[in-house]
Formats: structure tokens, C-alpha cells, sequence
């Protein structure tokens, strides 16, 4: 058998999750990056589809973070599961995760990316510059400086209010959970736990050695992170990371 291959945007937060479900099931892999833009043909050409991640092993590929938990568990069944088998355990684990991609996929970036906006946070708007095919350190400050002034005209503020706001709502209902149980399904790890630590990647920069260079480890959200009603979420997510995450 030949050795996984994770394909990945760098600080991609669903590539993040990929990954993670490599690591939770101890096993071993190589990471290929691409960028935003013209890079992407190659992931269509490999997969058919333009996101990431895509996992690729013997001539099979798997893209979309869902089927490759999915996958894993059949193709590497000695491994620890991510999803369980019984019911009704299994049902609630999947619609979590289902759940967590919905909301933290979308608001979890962007309480990021609003917040380097709003803040002129240099190191964090830099990041965009490995991440966007094209787009050097200028470009992803001067495309944050235009939104910036975009929101104090009152653009997409209700959307990125929204989208925040029910982000932050799951932050709390797992901090809440995690007060009084070890995981967030059940008193073992499954897919729900990796795909919330995975999906929150900007939040908090994991210290993780398969991080890029250019990423702040450790670095996390002023007013999320250190917000009293979600740091349990944050402590539990450092352990998990430490414990079960590369």
C-alpha cells in the first residue's frame, strides 16, 4: 500500500479538518498545498470538483471532508473510528458534524476575518498572501483595507452579524457541554470532536509542526479566546489537539 496524500489550502479550515481525521486515525500522511485560483485546475483535474481536501491513495481519490471520514473508517477499520456504528449514537455524531460545517464553516472565518479587518491585525491579513494564487502581502492589505471601509459604510454587516452571532452560539453550547462531559457526543472522541476543533483553525492557530511558516501558533481571536463564556471550548480544544492532533 502507498502512503496517503492530504491535498490542502494552507489555512484552509475544511483542509484542516482533513487532516485531522489522518491524525485522529494515527495515520501517516503527505500534505500537497495549492492555492486560491489558477492552482485549482489541478484539484479539478485530479477530483472533478474544485475544494478541498482530497485525499488520494493507490490511485483512489476522496474529496469533501464527510466522505473522507467516511472512507477512512472502511478502509482502515483497525484504526481509531471516527464515526460509531450504533445507533442512536451514530445519527447524533453525524448531524453534529453536519451542523458544525454549516455554522463554524462559515462564521468561524469570518469572527477571523472580520476581526484582522476592523483591527488592522497585519499578521493575520498577511496570511491571505499564501492562501490567494497572486495576492502578495500588499494586495491582502490593501483588499483588507477596502473592506474595512466597506463595513463602516455599512456593507454585508448584517450577514456577517448574523453568521457571527450563531457561530458564537455553538461556541457556547459546547463550552457549556464540555463544562460537564469529556466530548461533545458520547464519552469518547468521534468525528463531531475533530471536525469543531478542525473548522475553528483561525480562532486559535493550533501549534501544530504542520502549521505554515507564516502562521502565528498559538495566536487566537481577542474577545473569542479569552471570552469567559467560550473558554472551555478553547481549553478542551488545546488538550484535544495535544493529546489526539499533530
Amino acid at each position: 500500500m502507498g502512503r496517503l496524500l492530504l491535498h490542502r489550502f494552507p489555512i484552509s479550515h475544511f483542509s484542516e479538518k482533513g487532516r485531522a481525521l489522518l491524525e485522529f486515525k494515527e495515520l501517516d500522511y503527505d500534505l500537497k498545498d495549492y492555492t486560491l485560483g489558477l492552482p485549482q485546475r489541478k484539484v479539478v483535474k485530479l477530483s472533478g470538483q474544485r475544494q478541498v481536501p482530497v485525499i488520494e491513495l493507490d490511485g483512489e481519490i476522496v474529496s469533501d471532508s464527510t466522505r473522507i471520514a467516511h472512507w477512512l473508517d472502511e478502509r482502515f477499520p483497525d484504526q481509531p473510528r471516527l464515526i460509531p456504528k450504533e445507533e442512536p449514537l451514530r445519527g447524533e455524531v453525524l448531524a453534529l458534524e453536519d451542523e458544525i460545517d454549516r455554522v463554524l464553516g462559515i462564521g468561524a472565518p469570518l469572527l477571523w476575518f472580520e476581526d484582522a479587518v476592523r483591527n488592522g491585525r497585519k499578521n493575520q491579513v498577511d496570511l491571505l498572501a499564501i492562501e490567494v494564487h497572486g495576492l502578495n502581502v500588499l494586495g491582502a492589505r490593501t483588499l483588507a483595507k477596502t473592506i474595512a471601509f466597506a463595513r463602516g459604510l455599512g456593507l454585508g454587516n448584517s450577514f456577517v452579524r448574523r453568521k457571527s452571532e450563531r457561530a458564537r452560539a455553538m461556541l457556547e453550547r459546547f463550552s457549556r457541554r464540555l463544562e460537564k462531559a469529556p466530548f461533545l457526543v458520547g464519552d469518547s472522541p468521534t468525528l463531531a470532536d475533530v471536525a469543531a476543533v478542525g473548522i475553528t483553525l483561525h480562532l486559535e492557530w493550533p501549534r501544530s509542526a504542520r502549521m505554515p511558516n507564516e502562521v502565528p501558533v498559538g495566536q487566537g481571536v481577542p474577545g473569542i479566546v479569552d471570552d469567559p463564556a467560550l473558554r472551555r471550548f478553547f481549553e478542551w480544544r488545546r488538550e484535544f489537539y495535544q493529546r489526539y492532533l499533530g
